[in-house]
């Protein structure tokens, strides 16, 4: 089983797998597309279908490892891992003096979600009092502050699209990730995959369905990510790959028990 979160990802998943590979047919290998509502029930929903030896693996967009990540089940050694590629990323951020340039969407989805409601009603409660006299404390500020810490993420996203080095700071929390069935979109969500040709308008499913019309061959398949790092497959290779990888295992296990 596969959890997602795009509203479009297990079509152009199922698509692009088998153009890579015809092996790769997640309905010929049984392996179910689950979408979540949200990052946070990644780790409820895999133990919850883990408790009945399912196995389980997760393909998040590259903003969980900024936005979620404790939900993506990850060992000590990986969190340390992440917090290496955090210090990088924030190193390359001041170096190209980049600042958040959120898009209207940015902003929508953020002001969304209840973290942030919950900074904007402390901060709010803050600044009423700042207005009835009280002094305006380190405290104070921070919560002022809180509000705009999302920024510091999309920064990082914006570092990691546009940066090589950072870009390359995060192969190892990637592929240590993946050994762990947790396959993060190095270039931020399946949409960052579809082809050129793709029109940005419209709505996740049409877009989608385009998409897959417009990948027709291996080669094309092949076009849509770059490899993580020299001398390896290309990145949505190394995906799918780690997803079927563990199903013609326990089909060799299968088949190895049922011998007399």
């Amino acid at each position: 089983m596969v959890l997602f979160e795009g509203e479009s990802d297990d079509a152009y998943c199922r698509h692009v797998a088998k153009m890579l590979n015809a092996e790769w047919d997640f309905d010929k290998k049984n392996i179910a597309l689950v979408k979540v509502s949200g990052k946070g029930n990644f780790q409820k929903f895999r133990t919850f279908f883990e408790s009945f030896g399912i196995t389980v693996k997760i393909v998040a967009d590259l903003d969980a490892l900024f936005d979620g990540f404790q939900h993506l089940g990850a060992t000590p050694e990986t969190a340390a891992l992440k917090s290496t590629a955090i210090q990088k990323l924030d190193s390359r951020i001041a170096a190209l003096a980049m600042v958040a340039t959120p898009s209207t969407r940015q902003i929508k989805k953020r002001v969304a979600k209840d973290s942030w409601r919950e900074r904007y009603v402390a901060a709010r409660e803050a600044l009423r009092n700042v207005k009835q006299g009280a002094a305006v404390d380190q405290a104070t500020v921070e919560l002022l502050d809180d509000l705009f810490a999302w920024e510091k993420d999309d920064t990082r996203l914006q570092v990691c699209a546009q940066d090589l080095e950072a870009q390359a700071a995060l192969v190892p929390l990637l592929d240590s990730l993946r050994e762990q069935g947790v396959c993060v979109l190095a270039r931020g969500a399946i949409e960052d995959y579809y082809p050129a040709s793709v029109s940005q308008n419209g709505n996740k499913p049409d877009r989608a369905l385009a998409a897959c019309s417009a990948v027709t061959t291996k080669e094309q398949a092949v076009a849509l990510s770059s490899p993580l790092a020299d001398g390896r497959p290309t990145e949505l290779e190394d995906v799918f790959s780690s997803i079927f990888a563990e199903v013609v295992v326990t089909q060799q296990e299968a088949w190895m028990k049922a011998q007399p």
